[in-house]
Parts: C-alpha cells; structure tokens; sequence
C-alpha cells in the first residue's frame, strides 16, 4: 500500500490508501507527529445511510393528478408490467418521488417531463442512459449501480446529493450544482471530474483521475480517493 503525497490541514478527515485494505489506527491519532490533525477515515463509505434509503410510497394515482404525471406512470408501467403505481409518490397532484430501485430495469429511464420530481432513486438496474435535464426541483439522485456511461446533471440546480457510484462514467461534471454538498462518485472510470465548492463530503476512489483540484472546496470535512492515479494532493485550503 503507498500513502498519497499531500499537504495537510486541520480539520479534513482523508482516505489516503490506494487500496481498501485499511490501516489498523486510531482516526483521532495523527499519521506521522504530534503536528498533524489529519485523520485516516479507516471505514468505506456507507452509502446506504437512513437519508439514503428510498422513502416509502403511496399505493395509487390520486383522483387531483397532474395529467402528464398521471401520463407518464401509465406509460411507463405499461411497458414494466411487472411494476405497480407504488413506485410513485404523489404532493398536490404531482409526482415529487419515485423508489425504481431493484426493479431490473435496462436501457434509458426519461423522467425528464415530471417537473416536480424532487427525489428519484434508482439504483442497482442495468440502465444505460439517464434523462433528468428538466428536473429543477430534485434535490437527491441516486442510479448507483448501473451501466451508466454519462451522466449530465447541470441543469439540477437544486441537487444536493448524488450518489452515482458503481457505473462507467468517464467525466462528470457538477461544477454548476451550486447546492451541492455530498458526492459519491467513485468506482468509475473517471479521467476528469469538475466540483462544485459547496462539497463538504466526496467520495471518488477507484477511478483513473491523474489530477484532483479542491483548491476552491473550502467547505469539504470528508475526502475518500484511494485507488486512483494519483500522485500528490494539496488539501492546505481546505
């Protein structure tokens, strides 16, 4: 195992390992000297935490439903028989959540036309393409767990989570998801990655990225990015 060369700061908690096989310390010790107040986190990130976990749903299309979020769950759940209206959660005629988690869904999933979508969960598929370009008012994603080759999030102004490890995307970019504040994006094949600076959680271990700029992510306090091609980091601004 080889330690990433960086320079330290005092408050930033850094997965430093190029592999995930953890060192055996205590996190509130310092690695080298008495100097330095970063920690090892010594634990993988725990994705399935209890705000990540799909929010129960309401069982039927209510009778003040919107026309093309009524349109839509037709459409969709008459191409997934094997589905129901569960999958939706429905405030004020609109649909704001949908848990299409381990449904064995594959190719594209457009959710793109229901505006007022503000949580959609759909991780652990085989979808291969994800259209959330309209949806201004989604604050959490997570497609973990696909084939996913791109991802394109810039018009998700609301995003505050993404959670989208476990996929095939080369280059992701969330440098104008302003409200950002917690990344998962490892196990990729990222060779590029532009951050927001409202981070203070990313995760981007197991990718190929050469290089890896937080100069502007003053708010980050939880860093993992072991298994990368990296050689040195400066983390003294964060």
């Amino acid at each position: 195992m080889k330690k990433e060369t960086l320079r330290r700061n005092r408050s930033l908690q850094i997965e430093m390992l190029e592999s995930r096989e953890m060192l055996s310390v205590n996190p509130l010790l310092p690695l080298d000297d008495q100097q330095s107040d970063i920690a090892i986190v010594t634990s993988a990130p725990q994705f399935q935490s209890a705000e990540s976990v799909a929010p129960e749903v309401q069982a039927s299309i209510p009778s003040n439903a919107n026309a093309a979020d009524a349109a839509w769950l037709d459409n969709f759940l008459a191409t997934h028989t094997n589905l129901t209206d569960s999958i939706a959660t429905w405030s004020n005629g609109r649909i704001t959540s949908l848990n299409l988690s381990n449904k064995g869904l594959t190719g594209t999933l457009d959710v793109s036309g229901l505006a007022a979508l503000n949580r959609l969960d759909c991780y652990n598929n085989q979808l291969t393409s994800l259209d959330v370009s309209g949806l201004t008012a989604l604050t959490r994603l997570d497609c973990s767990g696909n084939q996913l080759t791109a991802l394109g999030v810039s018009k998700n102004t609301a995003l505050t989570a993404l959670v989208c490890h476990s996929n095939q995307l080369a280059s992701l970019d969330v440098s104008k998801n302003t409200a950002l504040t917690e990344l998962w994006c490892d196990t990729n094949q990222l060779t590029s990655l532009d951050l927001n600076i409202a981070l203070n959680t990313l995760s981007c271990s197991a990718n190929r990225l050469t290089s890896l700029d937080l100069s502007k992510n003053t708010a980050l306090t939880k860093l993992w990015f072991y298994n990368n091609q990296l050689t040195s980091l400066d983390v003294s601004k964060n």
